[in-house]
């Protein structure tokens, strides 16, 4: 269940240089939602999260914050060229919003930035300096300092730019993670639509027009929306699955539903294979014995010991 709203714009246009890129924005962002916002290159991803973070003044409109906000956090794709600095450093500055002129931390700010370190695991990391730390580490430890500021908005322009695919995995889910369990607001600008698709309560979809579609991710899929904003080659939303033109015989149907006939499926489409259901030219069959080992049969009488010599015999037929 969502909760109240922390954020509304009232038909806001942004824009950069004289240009305006978006416009008639009425958007709304409640309590404990996590909130991916997607679109093709130039479409004015960054210049909407540095307008909602009061970064860059509206072309017109309003950003209409609630007061328990004070202001949000948030996380930009700027290089940090303070390399010397360290990962509690850096983390520490998520509380300079709220020091008096002498920068002096007090036993809360204390409280927050150590919250925000075990929260995160960087325990380990903490007294590293950050032109020692890997690009994901670097990207969590810059969650870090926007989780110590303690607010109930985060956003986040591409966190998850120019990481491996189990860095994208564990910022996106943290980032879910925040946003359902403490009750805040996440908003991540984000190019991975496989996991935006998988973990969004909401998208937030520009490059149809000068506005915005928003709604949960299966509406907008089912709704042709990202077909029509990214022009997808050779992949099927419905699916998930990249779509593979059949160029092979016989057709082939797998038993089960375990997670080696499902490989075993994506094998076989992979190389050309119609898969089907039934009134197939051949079947496969898998098997596990007691001690986990897995073996494959085709058409019931020959066996194999891996989808590789499966794929081997089936191409020699």
């Amino acid at each position: 269940m969502k909760g109240p709203p922390l954020l509304h714009t009232k038909e806001l246009a942004i824009g950069y240089a004289g240009q305006t890129v978006m416009s008639r924005l009425n958007l709304e962002l409640r309590a404990g939602t996590f909130v991916c916002f997607m679109g093709p290159n130039g479409v004015g991803k960054s210049t909407l999260i540095r307008t909602l973070a009061g970064l860059q003044q509206p072309v017109k409109g309003q950003v209409i914050m609630d007061a328990a906000v004070y202001r949000p956090a948030v996380v930009l794709t700027d290089r940090i060229t303070a390399g010397y600095m360290t990962v509690r450093q850096l983390i520490t500055f998520g509380r300079y919003p709220y020091l008096s002129w002498n920068l002096k931390l007090a036993a809360i700010d204390l409280d927050a930035i150590e919250a925000a370190i075990s929260r995160l695991n960087l325990e380990a990391i903490a007294e590293r300096r950050l032109h020692e730390l890997s690009d994901g580490q670097l990207q969590l430890a810059q969650i870090g300092r926007a989780l110590a500021q303690e607010t109930s908005l985060i956003l986040l322009d591409e966190p998850t730019a120019h990481l491996d695919l189990n860095n994208r995995l564990e910022i996106t889910l943290l980032l879910r993670k925040l946003a359902h369990e403490s009750g805040k607001a996440v908003v991540m600008a984000t190019h991975e639509l496989d996991l935006a698709l998988q973990t969004a309560d909401e998208v937030w979809l520009a490059g149809r027009g000068d506005t915005l579609l928003t709604g949960t991710p299966e509406d907008l899929v089912l709704q042709g929306m990202f077909d029509e904003i990214f022009k997808l080659k050779g992949f099927d939303l419905r699916t998930g699955k990249v779509q593979h033109v059949p160029s092979r015989s016989p057709t082939v149907a797998v038993a089960g539903e375990s997670a080696a006939a499902l490989w075993t499926r994506n094998a076989l489409a992979r190389c050309g294979y119609v898969v089907v259901t039934d009134d197939a030219d051949r079947t496969i069959g898998l098997h596990e014995s007691a001690e986990g080992k897995l073996t494959w049969t085709l058409d019931q009488h020959l066996t194999f010991a891996s989808i590789e010599s499966l794929l081997a015999a089936l191409h020699g037929l």
